[in-house]
């Protein structure tokens, strides 16, 4: 980014720590990055699912009043629900003000992702899946006795044919492997391509062009959503949501 975004709230009742101090203003200054997202995978208390969507929110939180950061999980989960509401509306703001208008799409085949794969110093924004998952592949994933959003990009990687960056010049072709995930430049890459991944099997099931493009599940929930990370839309500007 060109420069730091920032985006500051004041929270109605905040945390007041053991001397009676209370803080209240709360500055979101970071974006969480893919491999953090990854890394959570083996924290023992991103297990639960209310905690993990709450490790997010705190790494992307630069200020809390005088704690120090990174702010506790504690910390979190001790606001009331006001509170925390109005924490999860600052980092929707903050998401989409520090997307500097990244546009995401998703097609059928792939999906053009905000900000990229990283790999020796080209990005490649464009994703084009060639293969459906198999059994022997999930079979693959216990071997390496993956879990989590970990195994969700191991087989990803798996249906990925290639990938290229936006003027086409360069390209790699799949699979690609789930150490390359963490080369993705921003953690809302990874909403983007679940979303993208949960409508290439959709092709196969009931034809291409019978699928919305919005990629939503049969229940009208974003498949892409990471722990209140929204999956951006097709064509819409990026923006994160909590």
């Amino acid at each position: 980014m060109s420069e730091q975004v920032t985006h500051e709230v004041i929270l109605a009742g905040g945390y007041v720590d053991g001397k009676g101090v209370r803080h209240n203003r709360v500055v979101f200054g970071h974006r969480i990055t893919a491999k953090e997202m990854l890394d959570l995978d083996n924290d023992r208390m991103a297990q639960v699912p209310t905690q993990r969507a709450d490790l997010i929110v705190a790494k992307e939180i630069t200020e809390f009043g005088t704690l120090k950061m990174p702010v506790p999980l504690s910390v979190l989960l001790d606001l009331v629900d006001a509170d925390r509401e109005d924490l999860m509306a600052a980092q929707n703001e903050f998401a989409e003000m520090s997307s500097e208008g990244r546009k995401a799409e998703i097609r059928d085949n792939g999906a053009t992702l905000p900000f990229g794969f990283k790999i020796n110093d080209a990005i490649y924004t464009e994703v084009e899946f060639g293969a459906h998952n198999t059994g022997r592949d999930a079979v693959e994933a216990d071997k390496l006795q993956l879990s989590g959003l970990s195994r969700e990009c191991f087989l990803i990687g798996k249906q990925i044919s290639r990938l290229k960056t936006a003027d086409g010049a360069g390209v790699i072709d799949g699979p690609i492997a789930l150490k390359d995930f963490e080369a993705l430049e921003d953690g809302m890459d990874l909403v983007i391509l679940r979303g993208a991944a949960y409508l290439w099997r959709q092709t196969f099931r009931i034809g291409r062009g019978k699928v919305s493009g919005n990629g939503r599940g049969p229940d009208g929930a974003n498949p892409g959503n990471e722990n209140r990370l929204e999956r951006a839309r097709d064509s819409s500007n990026v923006s994160g949501a909590s």
